[in-house]
């Protein structure tokens, strides 16, 4: 195997530590490590998750936040039961470790949920609207923060807001649909009416950011470091939401392919 495909837990550290973060930053991670190669001495997903989840904890002296996506879709579930602590993710094992972690509190989100721990996490989670996209959800909270994205395993074109930008856009493509959902957390359960952007059945498209993200590369906003066979994408979340805003408002397609 080529030895350029082989990282190892002190590059993983090492390579965070090129990217200097402000101070009490929120840090988004999206990531897919396979995309990586292979990890030294980490013989299973889980080593490997844990490795990475090790690493990003020690920014901590940074005070850093961290918010990983933990997404469910629960559109299409007949029962639209949501349980905090035993609806899985569908965006990989990576996530769906995350959930397990005692430190992480996730978002009551039946469709696009986040999980995270550090110094802001309640706050920024506290009171969100039943609605994933639009006025105060989590994607617009976030344009208030010291926040950043950081796509582990993941090009530029992995945009975490990028539904919430089809929203504000008023696209073609999606509309608002409402949904009752049971939302359960341990012994204590919910009912909810919660607001999801869904999008037409009969309308064919695939959501890619590849489109905003080359030009987020081309204006510096995303930089990378090299990590195994892959990179480490990151940027400042406002700097790349602003330019995706004003990007999507002439053209409220670019989010298709």
């Amino acid at each position: 195997m080529n030895s350029s495909f082989h990282y190892t837990y002190r590059d993983i550290v090492n390579a965070l530590k090129k990217i200097k973060f402000k101070k009490y930053p929120v840090i988004f991670v999206t990531s897919s490590l396979g995309m990586l190669g292979y990890c030294k001495n980490a013989s299973s997903n889980y080593k490997i998750s844990n490795f990475f989840f090790k690493a990003l904890k020690n920014l901590k002296k940074n005070n850093a936040t961290f918010i990983f996506p933990t997404y469910s879709y629960n559109e299409n579930i007949k029962k639209n039961v949501f349980d905090l602590n035993k609806t899985k993710s569908k965006l990989g094992y990576f996530s769906n470790f995350i959930l397990k972690k005692k430190e992480c509190i996730r978002s009551i989100d039946p469709f696009v949920s986040v999980c995270g721990f550090g110094p802001k996490i309640n706050e920024i989670l506290k009171n969100l609207p039943n609605n994933s996209y639009g006025k105060n959800c989590l994607f617009s909270r976030l344009v208030d923060y010291n926040s950043y994205c950081l796509n582990i395993g993941l090009g530029s074109n992995w945009i975490p807001f990028i539904h919430h930008l089809d929203y504000l856009n008023n696209v073609d493509f999606r509309f608002n649909k409402k949904f009752n959902i049971l939302v359960v957390n341990r012994e204590k359960k919910t009912k909810l009416i919660w607001n999801y952007y869904s999008k037409y059945k009969k309308i064919k498209t695939i959501t890619d950011g590849y489109k905003i993200g080359h030009k987020a590369e081309k204006k510096k906003i995303y930089k990378s470091i090299n990590l195994g066979r892959g990179k480490i994408f990151y940027c400042d979340y406002k700097k790349l939401f602003d330019l995706s805003k004003k990007l999507s408002k002439k053209n409220h397609r670019i989010t298709l392919v």
